[in-house]
């Protein structure tokens, strides 16, 4: 199945047979492997501002780590 990556907004396939990303589920969003190694230390706000908009219509508690990036949920 084909679904497009939250964050650079490419398309990536998704299934049980091929995984080219994974679901954030935390945040309720999908994200492709190619955003979430290039962002392993986080994701810099100013250039994702339709993440913190999502996040911040969601309720959710933006969190920055001391390089001032928004940290990656636990699970």
């Amino acid at each position: 199945m084909q679904v497009r990556c939250f964050l650079c907004r490419k398309t990536f396939e998704f299934g049980p047979q091929r995984s080219e990303g994974r679901r954030i589920h935390a945040w309720a969003i999908m994200v492709c492997q190619s955003c979430r190694t290039a962002n392993w230390d986080g994701i810099p706000p100013l250039s994702y501002p339709h993440l913190v908009e999502h996040l911040r219509s969601k309720g959710i508690e933006i969190t920055l780590n001391r390089f001032g990036r928004i940290t990656w949920p636990s699970s």
